[in-house]
């Protein structure tokens, strides 16, 4: 009977009041959603990053791919240089908006709960 009353009592001063859960649940979601935020921030920092060291056509490919294959050079630039570094460059510039927007989620989900 004494073992029970302690457990009942250790539960009732371990149980937050309603207005400190309330207050800890808000703080732990906006730390979550800053950590979220930081991530896609840096994300968005590599991509860019990336994005700008992306290299432009290599000029002395395009030279040797005529001399090669004087017929189908071109072609043979277009799909060997050009057309990687131009999906590349799509695919970086739509990673860039997709976490944009999240980010700018994250912002508004952060004002919301502030």
């Amino acid at each position: 009977m004494g073992i029970r009353m302690l457990l009942v009592a250790a539960t009732i001063l371990c149980v937050p009041s309603p207005g400190r859960a309330g207050d800890e649940s808000k703080e732990n979601r906006a730390q979550v959603i800053k950590a979220q935020l930081d991530t896609v921030n840096r994300q968005i920092d590599d991509a860019q990053r990336e994005l700008s060291h992306l290299p432009n056509p290599n000029w002395c490919c395009c030279a040797g791919a005529f001399i090669l294959a004087p017929v189908v050079g071109g072609i043979f630039w277009y799909l060997l240089d050009i057309k990687p570094k131009q999906d590349k460059k799509q695919i970086l510039e739509s990673r860039i908006q997709t976490l944009t927007l999240e980010r700018q989620s994250l912002l508004a989900q952060l004002a919301a709960l502030q």
